[in-house]
């Protein structure tokens, strides 16, 4: 589902998908996250699913700057159906590729610590909820894994009601798993 507003008109992004589908043994999903900057970003991920189906995740702040390559990311995983490591490269070369006055790639180990420190990775976890985390003192994935869900929910709870109506139930468990999928790449 895709909720745009609040009753009283004012925009929000609440972290739930806003696109999801499947189609064939390939699924995506779509996550727009609440806009922290000027700058748009996107982010993908591929998630293999215990059915053997795969899923591509994107986290984005939708813009026009992001459309094209939101558009090539569905035209490659589901026109041209590529393969799984062929899309990996394709979302880690995107991923490297970081923009500081002109494009610069950085380092596979620094892009590794930026994934390590970054929760908002995480499904349900957007730049203002990272930053709760971060305030109660869970600065990284590795922090999060070994979190205890009470101890979470508080962090949201304290912070209103605008933040009490996530669920971090996953939270740990995708952090763990990410934080092992790292460590074998």
């Amino acid at each position: 589902y895709y909720i745009t507003d609040f009753k009283n008109g004012k925009k929000f992004f609440d972290g739930n998908p806003i696109f999801s589908t499947k189609y064939n043994d390939r699924l995506i999903r779509i996550i727009q996250d609440e806009p922290e900057t000027d700058k748009p970003y996107l982010k993908a991920r591929i998630e293999p699913k215990e059915d053997g189906a795969v899923e591509l995740v994107i986290n984005l702040e939708l813009s026009k700057e992001i459309e094209p390559k939101l558009e090539d990311y569905l035209k490659k995983w589901f026109k041209e159906k590529i393969g799984l490591e062929e899309m990996e490269q394709i979302l880690k070369a995107y991923e490297t590729t970081i923009e500081i006055g002109q494009q610069e790639i950085v380092s596979e180990s620094e892009l590794l610590y930026q994934k390590e420190e970054d929760l908002t990775i995480i499904e349900g976890i957007g730049p203002k909820i990272a930053l709760l985390l971060k305030e109660e003192g869970i600065f990284n994935l590795n922090q999060l894994s070994k979190a205890k869900l009470e101890d979470i929910q508080h962090i949201l709870d304290k912070a209103g009601p605008r933040f009490r109506m996530h669920t971090p139930k996953t939270w740990t468990e995708q952090a763990v798993l990410i934080l092992k999928n790292t460590k074998t790449v």
